[in-house]
This record gives structure tokens, C-alpha cells and sequence, in this order.
């Protein structure tokens, strides 16, 4: 083995940078909060767009919900495009009578926390444009704006995300409200789904349910509830 080659491998051991990122550079890996985001540099139709980016490791396409994340996803984006304009899948649906973001089958019911830059009349024709894609050109003001289209009219690029879950499973038993009190805080959310404690960034994620009740919990910031999806009763916390 050559030096540069020992000199590479000892950089990834240290750096803990995964080799498959520095064996293929390109597209743009990025990450935030847990999340990965990758730039699929393909064009399908929506549902096929999904399934690629699954093929490749991915859980699906992006869902973004804090500010941060959308601008990591605009970053990427950008950079993938080499100043040239791309239209763009995202995981955000129509579900009657609001958008919503969507990962496995399962409406995240939890908003975006910046203003989505939809482009004049946008989104329209509901009966039929269902689905969303994100719209880049460096020579617009705002480069970046949505619009609502039809899952299978046309093939666009995608942005795939994974998202690694901090989290681990206890009983009923080990939770510190087991007497029925539940946690408080300032900020509260209903979920339906342990991404979306993710999604959200939160420091800590609780989730406790029963087999007689598969409704939504509440999270709050800091002591934090929230639901899987199969039901029986569990909880998951971040690991710290």
C-alpha cells in the first residue's frame, strides 16, 4: 500500500468521516441534527424518486422542518447545481385541506418552522397536483420557490434524507411520570410519529402509549412524548 493511500485511511480513522462519502464526493453529502441529506442526481417521477433514494440507503425524500434544515437543503441544492436551474422533489403532499410532509406512508403532523416560498399563484389545481418540487434558478429573486405539480407528470431531480433516530426503547415501567402525570413545558406538539421528534430537533424524546390507545401524545420541549407506530406501550428517549 502506497503512502497517500496510509495517509487517507489514517485521516478516516481519526476523523470518523465514513469512507463511503470520501470514496464517491460527489453528490453533496451534508448533515444536520441527525439528518443526512443527498443530492440525487437523477431524474424520475415522484414515487420513483422515493425508491431511489431508498435504494441508496436513504429513508426517503427530505422533509424540512426547522429553518436550518431548509437552508442546509437550499445550500445543497445550490452547490449540485452548478449554477444552473433544478427542479427538485420533496416529501410535502397535499393531504385535504392542508400540505403536509409525509415519510413512510405515515402525515407528519407537524408544520414547517419557516415561511415555504411558494411561487406566484402556487400551489393550485388540488383535485390533481398532489405533489411538490422545489424550483431552483440563480437568475430569480427568490432563487428558490415552490410549486405544487402532479406526482407522475414529470421527472425531476430529488434530495434524499436519512435520518439516524437517537433513540432506545424501555418499558411502561421505567417512565419517571408513570403516575399519570404528564411532563410540562412552554412549547407543546402533537405527533404522530417518533420522526417527527427528530425532524423537530429536539433534545430529548419520550414516547409512552397502551393497547387500548393508539391516539397521539404530546411532546413538550425538554420532557419530550411522542408515538410509534406499532401499538404497545414503550418509550423512547435520546441517547445522550
Amino acid at each position: 500500500m502506497d503512502v497517500l493511500k496510509l495517509i487517507l485511511l489514517n485521516f478516516i480513522g481519526l476523523s470518523g468521516i465514513n469512507s463511503r462519502f470520501i470514496t464517491n464526493p460527489s453528490p453533496l453529502v451534508s448533515s444536520y441534527c441527525g439528518s443526512t441529506y443527498y443530492f440525487l442526481n437523477e431524474t424520475h417521477q415522484y414515487k420513483d424518486a422515493i425508491s431511489r433514494c431508498m435504494a441508496k440507503g436513504y429513508d426517503g425524500l427530505a422533509v424540512l422542518i426547522r429553518p436550518e434544515q431548509n437552508q442546509l437543503a437550499k445550500s445543497v441544492i445550490k452547490t449540485e447545481s452548478n449554477n444552473k436551474s433544478k427542479e427538485v422533489w420533496m416529501a410535502l403532499e397535499y393531504h385535504e385541506p392542508v400540505w403536509q410532509w409525509k415519510r413512510d406512508d405515515v402525515w407528519l403532523n407537524v408544520k414547517s418552522q419557516f415561511n415555504i416560498s411558494w411561487a406566484n399563484n402556487e400551489p393550485n389545481n388540488f383535485d390533481k397536483e398532489r405533489c411538490c418540487r422545489v424550483t431552483y434558478n440563480p437568475t430569480t429573486n427568490p432563487q428558490f420557490q415552490w410549486r405544487s405539480i402532479q406526482c407522475t407528470a414529470r421527472n425531476y431531480f430529488a434530495l434524499c434524507q436519512k435520518t439516524e433516530l437517537p433513540f432506545t426503547r424501555h418499558s411502561l415501567m421505567e417512565l419517571y411520570w408513570s403516575n399519570g402525570t404528564e411532563p410540562t413545558g412552554t412549547e407543546v406538539y402533537m405527533v404522530k410519529s417518533v420522526f417527527e421528534c427528530m425532524f423537530l430537533c429536539l433534545e430529548q424524546c419520550t414516547c409512552t402509549f397502551t393497547y387500548h390507545c393508539a391516539g397521539t401524545c404530546h411532546i413538550v420541549t425538554g420532557n419530550i412524548t411522542a408515538m410509534k407506530q406499532n401499538i404497545g406501550p414503550g418509550t423512547y428517549y435520546k441517547k445522550t
